[in-house]
């Protein structure tokens, strides 16, 4: 019999290294985005007279920068991983996002993901062996090194296909 799915094995994880490249790779993406869309607000209000806009930036207080950041660095998660399964930092570090059945995270898995990555003290949840973090675990996806995981995949192929063979005999 066939098996439709393999997890990968923990070896076609990416390495806690690449994670944590993937994560300050990330956040310097955001936080250009973030002088981007300050730039981009200046113009504009420059361009069509609107000043009181720059005024609210200007005078947000912690709590209003604090919400802002957070949905900034939702809509970049989830639209990143979402549509490509993977973030700029996964495209410099070769790795990518999949789910339990092997494919790329549809919209509402990668919103869990980035929903679960504000969960307080996250960060610390990669501490054990396996390497996953809750917002792997929880919405049950994986991010693994494309390379590791295209060789795991091959050779269970490989060894399905030797099965079926047997079988045939």
């Amino acid at each position: 019999m066939q098996r439709k799915y393999h997890y990968p094995s923990e070896k076609a994880y990416a390495s806690k290294g690449k994670r944590l490249a993937n994560l300050v790779v990330d956040r310097i993406i955001i936080y250009i985005v973030t002088f981007l869309l300050g730039i981009f607000a200046y113009i504009i209000s420059e361009f069509l007279g609107i000043h009181d806009f720059l005024v609210f930036i200007e005078q947000m207080n912690a709590f209003e920068e604090l919400l802002f950041s957070i949905l900034l660095t939702l809509l970049y998660y989830t639209v990143m991983e979402a549509t490509t399964g993977r973030t700029i930092g996964k495209l410099v570090t070769n790795t990518t996002v999949i789910n339990e059945a092997e494919q790329k995270v549809d919209f509402g898995q990668a919103f869990l993901r980035s929903l679960c990555r504000l969960i307080p003290f996250e960060a610390f949840s990669f501490l054990g062996s396996e390497g996953r973090g809750w917002h792997d675990s929880i919405p049950k996806t994986f991010v693994v090194d494309i390379k590791k995981y295209e060789e795991e995949k091959q050779i269970q192929q490989g060894l399905d296909q030797l099965g079926t063979n047997i079988q045939e005999l």
